[in-house]
């Protein structure tokens, strides 16, 4: 049987296995690069963290203050983006220098007489304190100043704080954002009962708020880690595995577009791995051909992507050219035998029939060598050599170069037959 055949393709894969030193370099170079973004990430956690203690230790001692009595001014610097570590540090500095001032203003005043100020309030302000050390600075604060008129009244609020306070998820146990700070001293000591009841239903409130925050803090974090571990390491998802790495880091939401990115970086992934494998394969067929003796025109690496039409040629085939036609959709390969038309030409089947004959007796190595190199052949449909007539093709239809070739290799076979022995 050695007529026109369609024949099904598989892929698997051994035809990647020479790319195997060049993915565990990249390998290499992706780890390398992961241990420097972890870094990072830890340098901008940090950077945050002291930003935000500059900022609940300025809120403090300007509320300090203010409660004292002592004219002070806070000029605080802008605030920076937080995702830039520098901007962060810069902005932390010049908060603490601002709050330096202000604490060496605020010690000034213990040494007057008649100053409302204690260094042990100063002291408390200065350190960075719990929710319960909090809530004791400012009843204690609050009774020093006389605020609420109530010698007992500051330590009941603080008792009602401290259980609004104790619906706190446990993250929250030593860094209370600063607003809810400022909530707290306020409600302690509020002059007016009414405005401490009120300023109460807020901090629950606000209690509230800040513990969904925190659990949907905590589901996101949860899924970037699932999200990270199924995500491939591929260059098509590197932005996203960015992305996800500051959510598992705690710094930034998994936003729902951010989800959207990360489905399409995998069906990328997917789609590259499969057209990798099937350039891979072209080039396989390519150079298995070659290594058999054959002439070969038109696999492109993207024939088992995209598609296509190649040639090939063999010296003893003459003008006679194999045409294979892939069709990547339906993994199929087609091979007929095909020869240029030219003028004056009659019917030849028997020069047909040997060229068809010719080209199969080759075939079943052919198929071996691509099985072993992992692009195996199966054979759906042969017909028998004179089955049907060679085709007959315009010029243009065989590439020039394939010709020449041909022609070449041919004279070059001829003159070795002919020579004397």
């Amino acid at each position: 049987m050695s007529g026109p055949k369609t024949a099904q393709y598989e892929i698997d894969a051994r035809v990647e296995a020479e790319r195997e030193r060049e993915r565990e370099a990249e390998a290499h170079r992706r780890a390398q690069e992961q241990r420097r973004r972890e870094a990072q990430l830890a340098r901008l956690a940090a950077a945050r963290a002291a930003a935000d203690e500059a900022e609940r230790r300025a809120g403090r001692l300007a509320r300090l203050a203010q409660s004292a009595g002592v004219p002070a001014v806070l000029q605080r610097p802008a605030a920076p983006s937080r995702d830039d570590v520098e901007a962060l540090a810069a902005y932390s500095q010049a908060l603490s220098a601002q709050v330096e001032r202000l604490e060496t203003s605020l010690r000034d005043t213990l040494a007057q007489a008649a100053s409302r100020l204690s260094s042990d309030a100063l002291e408390r302000a200065s350190r960075a304190m719990n929710a319960a050390e909090l809530l004791d600075a400012f009843a204690a604060q609050a009774r020093a100043l006389g605020a609420t008129g109530l010698v007992h009244e500051p330590e009941r609020r603080r008792e009602r704080a401290l259980k609004v306070l104790g619906r706190l998820s446990a993250s929250a146990a030593h860094a209370l954002p600063q607003d809810m700070e400022a909530l707290m001293a306020e409600m302690i000591g509020a002059p007016d009962p009414l405005r401490a009841e009120a300023l109460e239903l807020e901090l629950r409130l606000r209690v509230q708020r800040y513990n969904e925050e925190q659990a949907r803090r905590e589901r996101d974090i949860a899924e970037a880690r699932e999200l990270l571990a199924s995500l491939p390491d591929a260059s098509a998802c590197d932005s996203v595995r960015q992305e996800l790495e500051f959510v598992r880091a705690g710094l930034s939401a998994l936003t729902e577009p951010l989800r959207a990115r990360v489905r399409k970086a995998l069906a990328v992934h997917e789609r590259d791995t499969a057209n990798a494998r099937r350039e891979q394969a072209s080039r396989v067929l390519a150079e298995s051909l070659r290594d058999l003796g054959y002439a070969v025109d038109g696999i492109e690496h993207t024939l088992f992507v995209e598609g296509g039409v190649a040639h090939i040629n063999k010296a003893e085939w003459g003008d006679y050219y194999v045409r294979l036609r892939v069709d990547p959709r339906e993994q199929t390969v087609n091979f007929n035998m095909v020869k240029e038309r030219q003028p004056g030409d009659g019917e030849q089947r028997a020069a047909d029939q040997a060229a068809e004959n010719a080209w199969c007796a080759g075939l079943p190595q052919l198929m071996k060598t691509l099985e072993a190199r992992g692009l195996p052949i199966e054979l759906k449909r042969q017909l028998a050599a004179g089955a049907m007539p060679v085709q007959q093709v315009a010029p243009d239809a065989i590439p020039v170069s394939l010709k020449r070739a041909s022609g070449k290799r041919a004279r070059a076979l001829q003159a070795r037959t002919l020579k004397p022995r």
